[in-house]
């Protein structure tokens, strides 16, 4: 965005504050800061007091054929797992471009991950007309193999109690949600494979990542590993350097990093330091330089030197919510009289030299639909199960 369409979209929200409630200066603020098109520059709304926005008691998400109510409060509870037909007047599509202008996103997937957050805010749907000025909205639901049914919703205080599907239909958990830790990983005998499950990057005092992964590689120098999997659907970022022992591991290990053998998952919650390590297992870059251009850090590959062993990861899933070229190490600061946080990238990191995709691709497309996680079942991980070994 240019500098002056910025400025004068911030002094048109300053000129308008008289006429307008705290929310909606907040809202305002959000749709200048997604407007810059980048993930890591966003206004950070606070969870409580008199600024906070107001919530529906509910949490969504898109599988591949459905939006679907995934937690609820006590008193929705009859909504859980029910597919989302309509909010207000408007399908889930609709809704989703409704708000796109106020997601910070680069990319669709990225805008199908966080979409769902922003159809619970209130204020928001309030103001495109969806809810009543009391702020109810009306859903239209249907479970299934049953008939569309409505349910009036309305916003819930902060923190107010949820159930989740899980807990009310009692769904058994794939591999990749039995466990919630930063990282761990576990050996699936039938098929020789070695699973790794990475969901932050971000080191656990408990079991700092060099350790992790010192543990990891002496179970797989010590067993028969017919196959590696490294997971990464589900981490979306944190500190980029904490997983390079994993890196460093698997590119030493001929047995692990072989084609056929070596798999990596990735989907719309692979972002920022999590897409890192996913291009770093696209071979994108080695190494990285940096240099000041104006003031701003730009972060290049550097040029080759000594050969390097490359990677043959083969990618499964979905395409990533992180943009392999993009804004990165976040900073913040405050607004001197609301005390709102606002977030802001200070680097550009062009990690790959293939032109400037607008999110990296599987090889192969697999998707989980509502009946796949009703059932318990993970269909990535299955369809790399079902590849013969070389």
């Amino acid at each position: 965005m240019p500098k002056e369409e910025f400025e004068q979209q911030v002094a048109d929200i300053k000129n308008s504050v008289p006429r307008l409630t705290d929310q909606e200066i907040l809202l305002r603020l959000s749709r200048v800061m997604a407007g810059l098109g980048v993930d890591h520059a966003w206004v950070e709304a606070p969870g409580v007091g008199p600024m906070a926005l107001h919530r529906y008691p509910l949490e969504f998400h898109w599988f591949s054929d459905a939006l679907v109510v995934v937690a609820a409060a006590p008193v929705y509870q009859d909504a859980l797992g029910a597919r989302v037909l309509k909010i207000g007047g408007m399908t889930p599509e609709q809704i989703e471009l409704s708000v796109a202008p106020y997601v910070p996103h680069e990319n669709g997937a990225w805008l199908r991950a966080r979409a769902p957050h922003f159809m619970t805010i209130a204020e928001l749907l309030q103001s495109m007309g969806i809810a009543r000025a009391d702020q109810r909205v009306q859903l239209t639901l249907a479970k299934s193999g049953g008939k569309p049914f409505t349910l009036w919703v309305s916003p819930a205080p902060p923190g107010s109690t949820m159930v989740t599907v899980e807990q009310a239909l009692h769904i058994p958990p794939p591999l990749y949600a039995s466990r919630q830790d930063n990282y761990w990983y576990r050996y699936l005998p039938e098929s020789k494979t070695l699973f790794i499950e990475y969901n932050s990057c971000a080191s656990d005092p408990k079991n700092p990542f060099p350790d992790f992964a010192k543990a990891l590689f002496a179970f797989a120098d010590s067993h028969s590993v017919a196959r590696i999997v490294v997971d990464l659907r589900f981490n979306a970022g944190g500190d980029s350097d904490i997983g390079d022992p994993l890196v460093a591991g698997i590119r030493s290990r001929p047995a692990l990093n072989a084609k056929g053998r070596f798999y990596v998952l990735i989907g719309p919650m692979t972002c920022s330091s999590g897409e890192w390590m996913a291009e770093e297992f696209h071979n994108s870059f080695v190494s990285l330089t940096s240099k000041l251009v104006n003031g701003f850090s730009w972060v290049y590959p550097e040029k080759p030197g000594q050969p390097v062993t490359p990677f043959t990861a083969t990618f499964l899933g979905e395409p990533t919510g992180g943009k392999p070229n993009c804004y990165g190490d976040v900073r913040k600061f405050q607004l001197p009289n609301s005390k709102i946080a606002i977030a802001y990238p200070t680097k550009h990191f062009q990690l790959t030299t293939t032109g400037d995709p607008p999110t990296r691709e599987p090889d192969r497309v697999v998707m989980q639909s509502w009946g796949d996680y009703l059932a318990g079942r993970d269909p990535v991980l299955e369809a790399v199960l079902r590849q013969p070994l070389p």
